[in-house]
């Protein structure tokens, strides 16, 4: 009780001196210190004077802003989950390569083309395994645009933009079907770099066997109201290696900024030095299209002073980078040795390193401006290094399978020493059971004192594998509304978007397409008729422009569905088959009269003259007035 009874003077000091006033909230907490309610309360619940410094350390009052978001992705569920630090609150998931009714996502016409546009051979996926995400860069900062997403499983990378928060493109490789999980941005976000290590699926070249580092082209646009990103394709290009696994890129900075850096994976490891920028520059001469694609094949790259391969100890298998781009860390899975590489030599094709002891095989590593922190497993630990000596300064144990390292703002110039999250490689228990499975944490650790510190643990449920990347709330600036008539797939105004007063039906042989708006708390038009078997859709505008006012949109019989934020306008398209009277309505609590925002779609019986379940109920007498309310009689 003594340590209980030190800690609540402490905190009595400190918030007796923050406050002045007998109502304010100093004085408030600190008579519950002197009355021993603090002790109390962690004495029922077991808790340790560090447990409450935890406590109070990773504690967000609600509306307050939170110093970090984390971008995590969580493998084959598709979404990229959005973490507040210090705080750990899950604070969205966006879908990405999977279906999200909440978002409309993958429902909507305008979304269903983003997925669709994505599939080979007719396969429409539906899922994809993310790893690690790239924030975009600008001079080597993050600029608060986009993140770039890879899908291992079935070789895509995905665009989010980060002004709505909504996946705005999805490319497929032209050349693999396959590649590594997480992606690198070059410094200024002139491409998000993507590895693949698999036999060719191009036509032309029959399944070979070989490897690739793609450079998907970053454009950015202004319109009329904000700026549109996108990947161009056309201008992308990927340089050939040698077949083989190969580990996930990293972009170099400052004196090695136009060099790409990543591991050729085997018995014999090499680590490959790609000069994007030379590369770049010989788009017109050098590089030969291979299904639509630029390609630098092997013998293009050999004489063009694209490539520099070094051998490195048997058991490399990923990289580092310092945020000065001046050291690089290879991390071992098979000895526990770490190389610590002088970034510059190997920009000249030597290899300067010292050889640091880790105490077991290394998972991941992240720098800050300081040091270099390192995951190990067998003792499962994270290591810290200084960069003044190379020495090991802490090792601080974990009592989980420890996995990847995520540090705020570790791929930038300049990384803050202030909070890591530790990932666990595998399930291992540490929450209250919900079934057979336990789920995946992000381990949030202070290290920004000498003893690296335990703060919090945070589940993210629903994933298979969690890595991620960490930029500052102070460069967030999301909109909360679009300009009325905005398609927020590509940022640009929609042909279908609709005034209020200027909604239609427009019909042309069997299909029909309607022309409605949302707005608290009517859909107009709210009753419209069509023929059995026509193809209709609903153009659908919100004309809302308060926040947070998000209308949804459905008609259960037809599956139809979708989501409608302030200014949005989105489309939903559908065969009527099944004649009758379907109630369409607001599946988003919106207001008082969120109830009123309802209307019926009615579905004539095809010129066949087919019994239906709508010939049943016009018949019925009792039916008759209904009929007439709904056609407004």
């Amino acid at each position: 009780m003594k340590s209980f009874a030190f800690i609540s003077s402490i905190l009595f000091l400190l918030f007796s001196c923050s406050k002045s006033g007998k109502d304010s909230p100093g004085a408030q907490l600190s008579d519950k210190f002197v009355n021993g309610e603090l002790a109390a309360v962690a004495k029922a619940r077991g808790l340790s004077p560090s447990d409450l410094i935890s406590a109070v350390k990773t504690y967000n009052p609600s509306g307050a802003s939170e110093e970090y978001l984390a971008f995590i992705g969580t493998g084959v569920s598709g979404r990229l989950a959005v973490v507040a630090m210090p705080s750990m609150k899950i604070l969205k998931f966006i879908s990405v390569f999977s279906a999200e009714p909440w978002q409309g996502y993958a429902f909507d016409d305008e979304s269903k083309a983003i997925i669709s546009n994505s599939s080979r051979d007719e396969i429409a996926y539906s899922y994809g395994d993310m790893g690690t995400p790239a924030l975009s860069l600008t001079k080597g900062q993050h600029d608060g645009r986009a993140v770039f997403v890879a899908d291992a499983a079935n070789g895509r990378l995905a665009l989010v933009d980060i002004t709505d928060y909504e996946t705005k493109q999805i490319v497929s490789h032209p050349l693999f079907r396959q590649s590594n999980s997480d992606v690198a941005v070059t410094p200024n976000s002139e491409f998000a770099v993507q590895v693949s290590g698999s036999a060719s699926t191009a036509k032309s070249l029959k399944n070979k066997p070989m490897s690739g580092i793609t450079f998907w082209r970053f454009i950015e646009k202004q319109n009329e109201s904000h700026k549109v990103f996108f990947i161009d394709p056309t201008t992308s290009f990927t340089v050939i290696l040698p077949p083989g696994p190969q580990s996930a890129p990293v972009a170099g900075r400052n004196e090695s900024e136009g060099a790409v850096f990543n591991i050729s994976e085997g018995v014999e490891p090499y680590l490959n030095v790609v000069q994007w920028k030379n590369a770049e520059g010989l788009l017109g001469t050098k590089a030969a299209k291979v299904d639509g694609h630029l390609t630098f094949n092997e013998e293009a790259a050999k004489g063009s002073n694209l490539i520099t391969r070094i051998k490195l100890p048997a058991g490399s298998y990923r990289l580092a980078l310092s945020g000065d781009g001046k050291f690089m860390a290879v991390l071992n899975k098979t000895n526990s040795k770490v190389e610590l590489l002088d970034v510059k030599s190997l920009t000249e094709g030597k290899y300067n390193s010292t050889s640091i002891d880790v105490g077991g095989p290394s998972v991941d590593g992240a720098f800050t401006e300081n040091n270099l922190f390192v995951t190990v497993h067998n003792p499962n630990k994270v290591v810290r290094i200084s960069l003044s000596d190379k020495q090991i300064k802490d090792n601080h144990a974990l009592d989980f399978p420890v996995g990847k390292i995520i540090i705020p703002e570790a791929d930038t110039l300049k990384a803050s020493e202030k909070y890591a999250i530790v990932v666990n490689h595998s399930p291992y228990g540490r929450f209250t059971r919900v079934g057979p499975t336990t789920g995946l944490s992000a381990h949030l650790l202070d290290i920004s004192d000498e003893k690296i510190q335990d703060l919090y643990d945070s589940s993210v449920p629903q994933s298979t594998r969690l890595a991620g990347v960490v930029m500052s709330t102070k460069i967030n600036k999301p909109v909360f509304k679009y300009k009325i008539g905005t398609n927020p797939r590509t940022g640009l105004p929609s042909d279908f978007g609709t005034p209020s007063g200027q909604e239609k039906i427009i019909r042309k042989d069997k299909r029909v397409h309607v022309y409605a708006t949302v707005i608290r708390s009517h859909i107009t038009p709210d009753f419209v008729e069509v023929e059995q078997g026509d193809t209709v859709t609903f153009h659908i505008t919100s004309n809302e422009q308060s926040k947070d006012n998000t209308h949804g949109f459905t008609i259960g019989d037809y599956n139809v569905h979708g989501s409608f934020e302030p200014g949005k306008t989105a489309s939903v398209t559908f065969v009527a088959d099944q004649a009758g009277v379907y109630p369409f309505y607001c599946t988003e609590f919106c207001s008082a009269l969120h109830l009123e925002m309802q209307g019926y779609l009615l579905v004539k019986p095809n010129s066949k003259g087919e019994s239906s379940k709508l010939l049943t109920m016009q018949n019925n007498p009792k039916m008759k007035n209904f009929f007439k309310y709904i056609k407004g009689e």
